[in-house]
């Protein structure tokens, strides 16, 4: 029976120069613009993107992509945590009006102590907008809007610190502040963890359709049926930590769009199965190249792994 997916991972790429870059240090973590089906919020990562789509089957995929075609094993993407993602619509679980509020107030509430974690503090304001959601008075999708529609909110919440405030001190009178903070402490970081795995998991989601901008043509497809793109991803999930020695490397990379060559996705020779090709021009070119320079492709015997289109076969 004809397979419909590859047993491969494959990569496009346009410019012959990038694949050189590539062989030499590996697959660089670009940003990537994704829209999210409710109220059409986009959301960012640094993502290495493939797809298992048959290379004789390709030619679609290769005008908005590229036609040199990276192969690797699908051995090699799993073990790196790369992932087939999972195609969306806009009654999809996932993307519902519903579910969007919950990740939208998870993602508010962890935005005020980003900059200084604080499971405490984490874990107490999700109480206190639990509380407001549960007494009817989160009716919007964030809760700034909320804020602005219900004009209940801010004093609901202003008594609720005050109620809290007045908690906390009469269990510090009976000495029972230490254990009450435990408690608190363990749920901030309960919650944290789902906020986390939350995120991590939206990550993977992509739009069915949606207007598309081919990176290789410049061509935009009005209603790109991207489901047809049978996309693997590898997703960098980065924090302060990554940047501790250079805090300014983050915002750079923020605005060069990709991340810095230390963060660049790995492979070895025996993870490459091929580098298709169109013609023999750039074959020798490759050639050429890797006996040069270093690249992971091991000259004296791996050269043959620069073929045409034509002479690969799975």
């Amino acid at each position: 029976m004809n397979r419909i997916s590859s047993d491969f991972l494959f990569h496009y790429k346009q410019d012959i120069n990038v694949v050189k870059l590539i062989l030499e240090h590996g697959f660089r973590y670009s940003m990537w613009d994704e829209k999210v089906i409710f109220r059409d919020s986009v959301q960012q990562n640094f993502v290495v993107c493939f797809c298992d789509i048959l290379a004789d089957q390709a030619d679609y995929h290769k005008l908005c992509y590229g036609n040199i075609a990276f192969v690797l094993t699908k051995e090699w993407g799993i073990k790196n945590d790369i992932s087939p993602i999972r195609y969306i619509h806009k009654s999809s679980l996932g993307s519902k009006e519903n579910y969007i509020k919950i990740k939208n107030l998870n993602r508010e509430i962890w935005e005020k102590s980003v900059t200084a974690p604080n499971t405490y503090q984490y874990a107490s304001d999700y109480i206190g907008f639990g509380l407001a959601k549960d007494n009817n008075l989160m009716p919007q999708p964030s809760i700034f809007q909320s804020s602005v529609s219900e004009p209940k909110l801010s004093s609901f919440l202003d008594n609720f610190d005050k109620e809290f405030k007045e908690l906390e001190d009469e269990l510090q009178k009976n000495g029972k502040f230490k254990q009450f903070a435990t408690y608190i402490h363990t749920l901030g970081n309960r919650l944290l963890e789902l906020h986390n795995e939350l995120e991590a998991r939206d990550a993977f989601l992509r739009v069915y359709q949606d207007a598309f901008d081919c990176p290789a043509s410049g061509n935009t497809i009005p209603a790109k049926i991207l489901y047809d793109e049978r996309e693997w991803r590898s997703v960098k999930f980065i924090g302060n930590k990554d940047f501790t020695s250079n805090p300014n490397e983050y915002k750079q990379a923020v605005i060069n769009r990709f991340l810095p060559p230390r963060f660049n996705l790995k492979f070895s020779s025996n993870d490459l199965v091929a580098i298709l090709v169109n013609d023999q021009v750039q074959i020798n070119d490759l050639i050429n190249f890797i006996k040069t320079n270093t690249t992971v492709i091991d000259s004296n015997t791996d050269l043959h792994k620069i073929k045409l289109y034509a002479d690969f076969h799975e």
